[in-house]
């Protein structure tokens, strides 16, 4: 053995040994995501072949089209434009709602927590008016507010802004009260302990409550937009059904469920970008 390298070596070895086991790690992921890909690929061909026999042995195509048929409508109505017009109208009726939500539902939720009139009051609203679903509130929501802009978005809102409530409600239950217990004995005033504890500590059951409330409200929409719209993704999917068009129903109802899972993978990696410590933030990326 060289003098001087007995401390080293080891140090060097392990190093190596690192090095080698992350390019292996990198690999394996990249495995990993190819394999996935090709298990959702082998999925939707194996649904889309099911779909294609079943729709024969039904032998009406007004029923249940050939998912081809459903793809040229689709293909159709993307090359048309029509479809990013009826979806960027949603989307707008969506970010209107969901952020008045969030704004009302997250202030509601931590005052709940906070002071005990507020949560024996407007808790007891919360809880009595929750289980009913928004689509019970349509048909009163047309004569307040008609077809329109007013309908979807009051529909949207009542289903997101619950998610918003008990989520933030929930966080501050939950914290530590040792954590805040410490922070006052090193001198913290309420504006850090806020910042520097409850905000931590209270940012991924908000983003667990916003992905959610993000659920609800877009389901909620869709169901607005089938009678209390003049336009939108619901609204085109109820006309094609009144002409009996159904290859171009299907078209848009998939496109649906394909916008849906593109927001809800948003706000996954929002939560792994804004809160990694967090419970959520690890598992986030696994939710597929």
């Amino acid at each position: 053995m060289r003098p001087g390298n007995s401390d080293q070596e080891p140090v060097v070895a392990l190093q190596a040994v690192d090095l080698k086991r992350s390019r292996w790690a990198g690999v394996f992921i990249g495995f990993d995501g190819v394999h996935r890909a090709l298990t959702v690929l082998r999925s939707l061909l194996a649904a889309m072949l099911l779909w294609w026999l079943v729709g024969i042995l039904a032998g009406n195509p007004l029923l249940l089209p050939s998912p081809f048929t459903v793809l040229d409508n689709w293909w159709r109505l993307l090359v048309s434009g029509q479809l990013l017009e009826e979806t960027l109208v949603s989307l707008q009726r969506l970010a209107i709602a969901y952020t008045f939500a969030a704004i009302v539902g997250i202030p509601v939720g931590f005052a709940m927590a906070n002071w005990r009139i507020v949560d024996l009051t407007v808790g007891f609203v919360v809880n009595s008016i929750r289980p009913i679903s928004g689509i019970a509130w349509i048909p009163i929501a047309i004569v307040w507010f008609g077809v329109g802009e007013e309908l979807p978005i009051f529909i949207i809102f009542y289903g997101a802004v619950f998610p918003f409530i008990l989520n933030a409600h929930a966080s501050l239950l939950d914290i530590d009260k040792r954590l805040i217990l410490v922070a006052r004995t090193l001198g913290a005033g309420r504006v850090r302990i806020f910042l520097t504890v409850v905000l931590p500590f209270s940012i991924p059951y908000v983003l667990t409550g916003a992905r959610i409330a993000l659920g609800l409200a877009w389901m909620s929409i869709i169901a607005a937009e089938l009678l209390g719209a003049p336009n939108g993704l619901g609204f085109s999917i109820q006309y094609m059904r009144l002409v009996q068009q159904t290859p171009a129903m299907l078209a848009w109802i998939f496109w649906v469920g394909v916008v849906g899972y593109a927001l809800d993978a948003l706000l996954r990696l929002a939560v792994q970008t804004l809160a990694p410590w967090s419970e959520a933030g690890r598992l986030g990326g696994k939710a597929r």
